[in-house]
C-alpha cells in the first residue's frame, strides 16, 4: 500500500539516508526520495478528504508591522463568512461580505487608463458552483452569472483554508505539485532541509522556475500529513512577498489533517505602506458526512443577467426568482446560445439594409456632385459667352458713334 512506501520513506529521509543502498549515487538519491516523499505525502493527505462541508471566516485588514499582523494588533478589520461544500468534483462555494465595504470601495473609483472606474475591493459577495464539465460564477453586486465550462480554463477558487491565496487557481502551485514539477523537470527544487519550527519537525524546501528566479518556500509537518505550516512566496527579483503562518491543523480521522487558521502578512512596496493581513479561520468542519446532492444550488433573482461569455451578445435575464442546480447549468447555456443566434440573425438584415443604404448614399452622392459640377460649369460657360457678347457689342456701338461725330 502507499502508506506502507510512504512510511519507508520518510525513514530514509529524516534518518539522513540510513534506508539507501550503497551503490545509490550519494548526492542525487537523497533529493529524489525527499521530492518524492514530500509530494505524495501532500496529495495523499489532501485527497484523502474527498467530500466536506466548511464554514470558515476571512479577515482583511492592515498592520503597522510583521509582529503586529501575526499577534493580531490589526487596524480596520472586515470580514466576510464563506460556505464550503466540495463532494469529489461538485463545489459550491458561497461567500458572504457586508454590502457597506462594497459600497465604500465604489465611491472611490478613478478612471483607469482604459478609460473604466477602477477600484479595489478587499472582500465582496460571490458565489461558485461547479462540477468536472461546468460552472457558474455569481456576483449579487453586479446581478449577474457567468457560465463557464472547464474547456475555457481554469476557474477555481484562490482563497480557501487549503490554497490561502498562494497556491493558484484551482491550487495548481500546491506543494505537492511543485515538487512534481521538480522531480519532472518543469521546476527546479533550489534547497531543501530537516529543522524544527514550532517544535514541530518539518522538511523546508524553496522551488523556483530557474536557479536564479525563485518563486516558493514550504515547510511540511512531517507528522501531520505534510501539510505546510510555513509559506513564503518570493517576487520577481527574490523578495519576500508574502509569509504564511498556519497556527492550527484540525485533526480528522484516517490520520488526515485539515489547516484549521493561518495569517498570511503581505509586505507593503513602500517603506511608509502598512503591512496588508489575510486571517482564515475555519468556524466549522464535517469531513465525515458525504454532503447531501441537494445543496449544491444557488438562487438568483428576477432579473439577474446569465452571461455566456465571451460573446456579449449570449446572455439573456431571468424572469422571475430560479433556483439553479448544477443539471441546469447546460441548459442555461443552451438557451444563450439561442439567444446569440437570434440576436445575430436579426443583426443581419439591418447590416445588410445598412451596407446597401450606405453603397446607395455613396452613389448618389457621386450623382449629385457630377450634376453640380456640370451645373457649375455650365453656368460659369454661359456667363463667360454673356460676358464676350456684351463686349462685342459694346466695341460695335462705339465705333459706329465714333464715325458720325463731327471732325
Amino acid at each position: 500500500m502507499r502508506s506502507t512506501h510512504l512510511a519507508a520513506l520518510i525513514i530514509a529521509v529524516v534518518g539522513c539516508g540510513a534506508g539507501l543502498a550503497k551503490d545509490d549515487p550519494p548526492a542525487k538519491r537523497p533529493i529524489q526520495d525527499f521530492l518524492q516523499v514530500a509530494a505524495d505525502g501532500y496529495l495523499d493527505n489532501r485527497d484523502g478528504i474527498e467530500f466536506f462541508t466548511c464554514r470558515f471566516r476571512v479577515t482583511k485588514a492592515t498592520a503597522r508591522s510583521e509582529e503586529k499582523a501575526l499577534s493580531g494588533e490589526w487596524v480596520d478589520p472586515l470580514t466576510s463568512d464563506v460556505t464550503w461544500i466540495v463532494d469529489g468534483k461538485k463545489e459550491l462555494h458561497n461567500e458572504t461580505a457586508d454590502p457597506r465595504i462594497f459600497e465604500e470601495a465604489s465611491r472611490k473609483a478613478v478612471k483607469g487608463k482604459s478609460g473604466m472606474l477602477e477600484t479595489s475591493v478587499p472582500l465582496v459577495s460571490r458565489a461558485q458552483l461547479a462540477d468536472s464539465k461546468n460552472g457558474l460564477n455569481y456576483s449579487p453586486q453586479l446581478n449577474a452569472v457567468n457560465l463557464y465550462s472547464l474547456s475555457d480554463g481554469p476557474k477555481g477558487l484562490a482563497l480557501t483554508p487549503v490554497s490561502m491565496g498562494v497556491m493558484g487557481v484551482d491550487d495548481k502551485r500546491n506543494p505537492g505539485q511543485l515538487l512534481r514539477d521538480c522531480k519532472e523537470g518543469r521546476r527546479q527544487c533550489l534547497s531543501q532541509k530537516k529543522e524544527v519550527i514550532d517544535e514541530r519537525p518539518v522538511l523546508t524546501f524553496v522551488v523556483g522556475d530557474t536557479p536564479e528566479k525563485r518563486t516558493h518556500q514550504y515547510s511540511l509537518d512531517l507528522d501531520r500529513g505534510f501539510s505546510p505550516i510555513r509559506i513564503i512566496l518570493f517576487g520577481p527579483k527574490g523578495e519576500t512577498v508574502v509569509k504564511i503562518a498556519v497556527t492550527n491543523l484540525r485533526k480528522c480521522s484516517k490520520g488526515r489533517w485539515f489547516p484549521d487558521r493561518s495569517i498570511a502578512v503581505s509586505y507593503p512596496r513602500e517603506a511608509n505602506e502598512p503591512f496588508s493581513v489575510t486571517e482564515i479561520k475555519v468556524l466549522e468542519f464535517d469531513a465525515e458526512k458525504r454532503p447531501d446532492a441537494s445543496v449544491f444550488k444557488l438562487k438568483f433573482p428576477a432579473k439577474t443577467a446569465i452571461i455566456r461569455p465571451p460573446n456579449m451578445l449570449a446572455w439573456f435575464e431571468l424572469d422571475k426568482d430560479q433556483e439553479v442546480t448544477l443539471g441546469d447549468i447546460p441548459g442555461l447555456m443552451q438557451k444563450c446560445e439561442e439567444v446569440k443566434n437570434r440576436k445575430e440573425a436579426a443583426r443581419k438584415p439591418k447590416e445588410l439594409l445598412a451596407s446597401s443604404m450606405s453603397s446607395d448614399s455613396w452613389q448618389l452622392t457621386l450623382f449629385v456632385g457630377v450634376v453640380i459640377l456640370l451645373t457649375v460649369t455650365a453656368t460659369i460657360w454661359w456667363f463667360r459667352r454673356i460676358a464676350r457678347w456684351s463686349a462685342a457689342s459694346t466695341t460695335k456701338t462705339g465705333t459706329t458713334a465714333g464715325s458720325e461725330s463731327p471732325a
